[in-house]
């Protein structure tokens, strides 16, 4: 197979991104390891909301697909997949952190394709150190997963590398009196792609905010951010830079963000400002059923769009940047798309940053045996220096599961993206399909059959069809 060629927005092939880079995974196993330690170590008086149980299980499967290359040539091959899924929570009044990933090392065995075996997955962990309770803390924060190398088309074994970002920095809180608080933000982030190296970079953030508690459970702010950001290359960098005031509140039956405000692009010393703003609304509408709704217009690029808790999708849940946890933060990683989903659909490589419009609905109803989440967004993005990734995007999924007894599951999903490019011919649907039944086995393993159907309507036109068999073995539940 040849890889996805290039494209103007500067996307080059490098090294071989299915083989294991030591240099990219260290600084993943070093958060893991970091938070796996305060998981064991810091003190939980009992499991609740805030210290759910840890969950650590291994997955290994066998499979066949019908196009592995996902083009014209059609090859199939056998698949064999060993991977790991887990889920660590812990709060303390010294330690706040989560670590949650899904992650396979996939074989394809054929040598009818270059590449031909991957990484597949996302890891998201965050400690957060309060190193003077209240007053001073410090994070660590590392995102990994996989992005298209090229994003005009659609994502598969010859076109996904694998992506990682490690963030740290200090927060000063600061008491004004009994209702105000300044905060105080530094971080720096390292951007690393494997293949497409140009956009290998750092980003120093400052953020300031003025918070004034209206109540308990509300308050408004006052915010300014600058983010700069250098590339390692010799290509220029950019600064983005906003303020904006908010309202922020957790209500009987849900939560509420509002903000507005203004921004600005930088780029050689040219400016192109803007007007910002976000609503996100969450609300519980009974016993058993919950419905989000946002809309936001904010500047962007590709590293926030792939490390998802900035984006107005993921901070459907709380409001935690004043009343936050690492529980609500982690859970905002998990959704119909999945979090390795997301990064792939939206985190279009690219050295060019961009103003980003969008809209989504969230709707999720569970059952005594059964669980149905529908989530609908629709994104504009306008980049600053070229056209070619200017696009209107259009997502819809959905899932259904449902147990069958004490011992059978059956789990269903669907997912729909549109992309309309305005320049060139690059418009496109993506359609992905999957059914999997599953039969627990004992405790602690359950054995699952699965069908996916993934269409590319391009172009060209491809069809791949994939049916696997697995067994997950729970180590931690």
């Amino acid at each position: 197979m040849v890889r996805p060629a290039g494209t103007d927005t500067g996307t080059a092939m490098g090294t071989d991104p299915r083989v294991p880079s030591l240099s990219q995974f260290s600084i993943v196993c070093r958060v893991a390891i970091s938070v796996l330690a305060l998981a064991i170590v810091a003190p939980i008086e009992a499991q609740d909301a805030t210290n759910p149980p840890a969950q650590f299980a291994l997955k290994f499967g066998v499979g066949h697909t019908d196009n592995v290359a996902f083009d014209s040539t059609e090859i199939a091959a056998p698949i064999v997949t060993v991977g790991t899924i887990f889920d660590v929570v812990r709060n303390s009044p010294r330690i706040a952190a989560y670590l949650v990933g899904d992650v396979d090392y996939r074989h394809y065995d054929t040598n009818a394709v270059i590449d031909a075996d991957e990484i597949v997955g996302s890891v998201d962990g965050n400690v957060t150190f309060q190193l003077v309770p209240r007053l001073f803390e410090w994070m660590v924060q590392e995102n990994f997963g996989q992005t298209r190398t090229n994003p005009l088309r659609t994502a598969s074994v010859g076109n996904r590398e694998r992506t990682a970002i490690f963030s740290t920095g200090p927060r000063l809180n600061v008491p004004i009196g009994s209702r105000n608080i300044l905060k105080i933000g530094l971080s720096r982030a390292e951007r690393r792609f494997e293949d497409s190296t140009q956009y290998n970079g750092e980003v120093d953030s400052t953020n300031v905010a003025w918070v004034h508690a209206v109540s308990a459970m509300a308050a408004v702010q006052v915010v300014v951010d600058d983010s700069e950001m250098d590339f390692r290359s010799n290509s220029p960098g950019y600064e983005f830079r906003t303020v904006s005031a908010g309202y922020i509140a957790r209500l009987p039956s849900g939560s509420i963000e509002l903000r507005g405000g203004r921004g600005e692009i930088v780029i050689a010393s040219k400016s192109d400002p803007t007007t910002v703003g976000r609503l996100v609304w969450n609300r519980t509408l009974g016993a058993r059923s919950s419905m989000s709704l946002w809309a936001a217009r904010e500047l962007t690029d590709t590293g926030e769009t792939f490390r998802l808790d900035s984006q107005p999708a993921a901070t459907v849940g709380s409001p935690e940047t004043i009343f936050g946890d690492a529980v609500s933060t982690r859970e905002r990683l998990a959704d119909v798309f999945g979090a390795n989903g997301r990064r792939l659909r939206d985190a279009r490589p690219s050295r060019d940053p961009f103003k980003r419009s969008s809209v989504g609905v969230r709707f999720e109803l569970v059952g005594l045996h059964s669980t149905l989440a529908f989530t609908g967004e629709s994104a504009r993005d306008r980049y600053e220096s070229s056209d070619v990734l200017n696009n209107d995007t259009t997502s819809t999924g959905i899932t259904f599961d449902r147990e069958f007894g004490t011992r059978w599951r059956g789990d269903l999903g669907l997912t729909f993206v549109k992309e309309d490019y305005l320049a060139g011919n690059n418009d496109g649907d993506d359609i992905f399909s999957r059914l999997i039944f599953s039969r627990g086995i004992g405790r602690l393993s359950t054995l699952s059959f699965g069908l996916e159907k993934n269409q590319q309507r391009r172009q060209l036109d491809f069809d791949e069809t994939v049916y696997t068999v697995s067994l997950r073995h729970s180590i931690l539940q």
